[in-house]
């Protein structure tokens, strides 16, 4: 169902946009093998350089996934030139489906597509026939492959109802039609029946397989399409009361009573839960193991925790499995438990090194376990190998072994990057007067939290062990912390931008007297976007905070917390500053209703450093939490130095 106020004759236009241009470009510029692919099938995408859009001194190129179900595959694939062509090639998942995507140079300063409105697309074929989802696929497409159309949601539904004339059972893409009809209903009425239809087609779908855990996901999705997020609690109720002893009620019934507090009420429900298990439901009951074989450790109940080791190994691995077997591991060592059977535990990680989770694993009941690529696995695998191996050294300490402990620490301690590990081991060192050996762990781990007072604390303490005077001290923490900027400063180099800043702004304190350009003339200005609704701006407040202490006598430095106005008034903001005083950097209100868009600003927190000149040097989007200290102590610092 089309939105009315888009007439056949504009939608015919969006559909058709450049479709002249797509069908030259393919057969010039660009050609893709087989033409229909089918899972397994080696997918080969050719282009003819001397047809393209890239001058012959373009080094690198690349085939970058707008859109895709490849997710064992890297979202950025890397074409290797033979002659005047440039080829990537991969084999299609047995799960594959629709993709779109545009070839680029590493920099993106140059990108192929067919046209300004599309990106070049791959449909995926069974015995010859189109697979289903494919136009499913496209409609989710169009917001990334034609983001200034006038209606993304109707040029979706184009393509949602062709799925469906193709597969009228696609429940997916019956939802989303659905749910498009709520929205473009002109009355309440209309709008309740195509919700009641939207509820049936859920309800039939839940019916179909009510106690198996990929159908009720797929339930769950249904109520996530249409808005109603809250019957997603509602469903799985369900389950526990019509299904209570199926694998899925009781896995349900679990996850519930371990989040209640009262330890004696738990213990007494497992119990009487327990006298329903059977062999259709037994793998439920590997929770209970997990949750008694965590509390037996907590609770020093040796015993207890001894005959449940056992039942925690799993019989089948996933690439979960590592990762839960290392939160074992640190369990049982953090509380002196079983560590016998901590160090075994710890050998059986070491041992399946490559198969611990580094990357987003997803899982699908039709595919299993499907681990996401990264071009930096091994690297990542060698650092938690690395940690792996500390742990063990830290067994070996608890368990009376200190030799064995300090050659492992030693062989280790140059590549860990786990800033509690470090301090952990220095703390040994340290216990023992090996000074140079705890200020070496120590100096690391300045380097991976310089902001960290702890490790400051343990760092001036070791260096003063072991005979340095209090300006020695300084000294060295000062050139410790140009040696991890300096590193910092090699990343910051290709993220530097040099773009102008707006010409004239909008903005005023919590006074209401206006901030001018003149104001920030000749200074580094760091202007963070923020909202009162936005949680990760707030939660990123205390670590801005930090880096503002550090710089707030700097008169080279201004501090502007900007309240975009977004969805806040100057009152909101003033309220939030007035009850949140514990934070002392500078609070602003901006006025411009078109500031974000001026700025590119699609989402908060976004963070811009600006040169004395007001140039945009670096923008940064998002919060990463504690990493914020030095990401942006470094760009202030790069700028001040640099502009």
């Amino acid at each position: 169902m089309i939105n009315p106020k888009i007439t056949a004759y504009a939608l015919a236009l969006l559909l058709c946009q450049g479709i002249g241009f797509v069908q030259a470009q393919e057969v010039k510029a660009l050609q893709i093998l087989p033409e229909k692919p089918q899972a397994n099938d080696t997918v080969f995408i050719r282009l003819n350089q001397a047809e393209s859009i890239f001058p012959n001194t373009v080094q690198e190129l690349y085939v970058n996934f707008s859109t895709s179900n490849y997710y064992e595959l890297p979202s950025k694939m890397r074409m290797t030139k033979n002659g005047s062509f440039w080829e990537a090639k991969f084999k299609m998942p047995p799960y594959g489906n629709f993709s779109s995507f545009t070839i680029a140079d590493a920099q993106n300063n140059y990108i192929q597509r067919p046209s300004d409105t599309s990106h070049y697309e791959i449909f995926v074929y069974e015995k010859g026939v189109l697979k289903e989802g494919n136009y499913l696929g496209k409609g989710y497409s169009m917001g990334l492959q034609n983001k200034k159309a006038p209606n993304v949601e109707a040029l979706q539904q184009h393509y949602f109802e062709k799925e469906l004339a193709q597969f009228p059972n696609n429940y997916e893409a019956r939802l989303r039609v659905l749910n498009y009809q709520m929205k473009q209903a002109q009355n309440g009425r209309s709008k309740e029946i195509a919700r009641k239809k939207a509820l049936q087609v859920i309800e039939k779908r839940f019916r179909s397989n009510p106690t198996v855990d990929g159908n009720l996901n797929k339930v769950t999705m249904g109520f996530l399409i249409i808005g109603e997020n809250q019957k997603v609690d509602s469903i799985r109720n369900v389950v526990i009361k019509e299904f209570p002893y199926s694998k899925l009620g009781l896995s349900y019934t679990f996850n519930k009573l371990f989040q209640n507090q009262d330890k004696q009420l738990v213990m007494d429900s497992i119990q009487v839960l327990s006298r329903h298990k059977n062999e259709s439901n037994s793998e439920a009951f590997s929770a209970v193991d997990a949750y008694l074989f965590t509390h037996y450790i907590q609770t020093k109940n040796t015993p207890q925790a001894a005959q449940l080791f056992s039942r925690i190994l799993e019989k089948k691995a996933n690439p979960y499995t590592w990762r839960t077997y290392s939160d074992y591991v640190r369990l049982m060592l953090d509380h002196d438990v079983l560590l016998d059977s901590a160090k075994v535990l710890n050998q059986l990680i070491l041992d399946n090194i490559q198969q611990y989770p580094v990357s987003l694993v997803r899982y699908f009941p039709e595919t299993g376990y499907l681990v996401a690529h990264d071009d930096l696995r091994q690297e990542k695998i060698d650092k938690v190998k690395l940690e792996q191996l500390a742990v063990s050294g830290l067994i070996d300490y608890k368990t009376g072994n200190k030799e064995a402990a300090w050659k492992v620490f030693d062989a280790v301690i140059d590549g860990l990057t786990t800033k509690d590990l470090l301090t952990e081991i220095a703390a040994l060192y340290s216990a023992h007067d090996k000074w140079s050996e705890a200020t070496k762990a120590l100096r690391i781990a300045y380097t991976i939290a310089p902001y960290d007072e702890v490790v400051q604390a343990a760092l001036r303490s070791s260096l003063t062990k072991q005979g340095k005077t209090t300006a020695e001290v300084q000294d060295y923490i000062v050139a410790l912390d140009q040696e991890w900027k300096s590193v910092y400063f090699k990343n910051l180099d290709s993220k530097v931008l040099k773009k102008d800043f707006l010409s004239d702004i909008t903005i005023v304190d919590m006074n209401n007297k206006p901030l001018t350009r003149k104001d920030l003339a000749g200074k580094v200005v760091v202007m963070d976007l923020w909202a009162t609704w936005c949680k990760p701006c707030l939660a990123s407040f205390p670590y801005v905070q930090k880096v503002y202490e550090k710089y707030k006598n700097d008169p080279q430095v201004l501090f502007i917390i900007l309240n975009t106005g977004s969805g806040n008034t100057l009152a909101d903001a003033q309220k939030w500053a007035t009850e949140n005083q514990r934070y002392t950097f500078p609070v602003f209100y901006n006025q411009d209703k078109k500031f974000n868009s001026k700025l590119e600003v699609t989402t908060i927190p976004t963070t811009f450093v600006l040169s004395p000149s007001g140039q945009i040097i670096f923008k940064k989007v998002g919060s990463e939490g504690e990493k914020i200290l030095q990401d942006l102590d470094a760009m202030i610092d790069y700028t001040k130095r640099k502009f």
